[in-house]
């Protein structure tokens, strides 16, 4: 696997804990949109028919963004039902943390990794979230 690759999916290893937050922030953002104030003044009206409900629910199945949130969201939590316990906890007290008090080698060792075996364990595992987006081409 390239090295920008991994970095790309250790990124939203690193973000994973900040995706829901990201996901409700989108969808206030869709649902509550900045509207701009009209200054055509004296102009007739539109013949719209406001209908608020209807256009925040196509708005948010057609948003991209959003669509990209929740994919990654459920790609790496479908990579994680497949993992280790010991991987389990070693991904998340270095990714799921901001600030890791031990690097990657010091957790391994301590959930009883050695250095070929748990690199061995995390390339399969970012392999799995990069097919689980449909993005295995990159492995």
């Amino acid at each position: 696997m390239r090295r920008s690759t991994r970095r790309m999916v250790e990124d939203w290893l690193r973000d994973y804990p900040h995706i829901t937050e990201y996901i409700h922030q989108r969808e206030q953002e869709l649902k509550y949109p900045v509207r701009e104030d009209d200054d055509n003044i004296g102009g007739g009206k539109g013949n719209k028919i406001s209908r608020p409900e209807e256009q925040y629910v196509l708005t948010k199945d057609q948003d991209a963004r959003l669509s990209a949130l929740e994919k990654q969201q459920k790609a790496i939590d479908d990579a994680l039902d497949y993992v280790e316990d010991g991987l389990q906890t070693v991904i998340a007290e270095y990714y799921f943390v901001d600030h890791p008090k031990q690097n990657l080698l010091a957790l391994g060792a301590k959930e009883g990794y050695a250095q070929h075996g748990l690199y061995s364990k995390l390339n399969s595992f970012y392999t799995d979230i990069l097919k689980n987006l449909g993005l295995g081409w990159m492995v």
